[in-house]
């Protein structure tokens, strides 16, 4: 185990104690994506998480088809046939630039697909 491996492990079980579970030998990235996953939900970073990791394909299809709730209180789940929902790989792993920022400053240029 290199000291990269040995201080993440040791992280990854402080939390581990803290929340009364099982501290683990070792630690993959697997192992620290899912901790990450249930330590901070509703924390609003695994969008971000996801991008770093590359791993924004996954929500592709996310937007596509969505619940509506009808008078009658039943659901159905709508797909608009709108290709614009969703993640689009090469486009939305940034955001776009402001267009006041790129009025006020020529040298920058607008995120593809914007």
């Amino acid at each position: 185990m290199n000291n990269n491996t040995t201080k993440a492990t040791e992280y990854v079980n402080n939390i581990r104690t803290r929340a009364h579970l099982a501290t683990l030998g070792t630690v993959t990235l697997d192992d620290i994506k899912r901790e990450k996953r249930l330590e901070l939900f509703g924390e609003g970073t695994r969008f971000q998480d996801l991008l770093r990791w590359g791993e924004g394909a996954k929500m592709a299809n996310n937007g596509k088809i969505y619940p509506l709730l009808q008078v009658n209180g039943s659901v159905d789940y709508v797909d608009p046939a709108n290709p614009t929902y969703g993640f689009k790989a090469g486009k939305h792993e940034h955001l776009p630039y402001p267009a006041t920022e790129i009025r006020l400053n020529s040298a920058i240029k607008q995120n593809s697909g914007y």
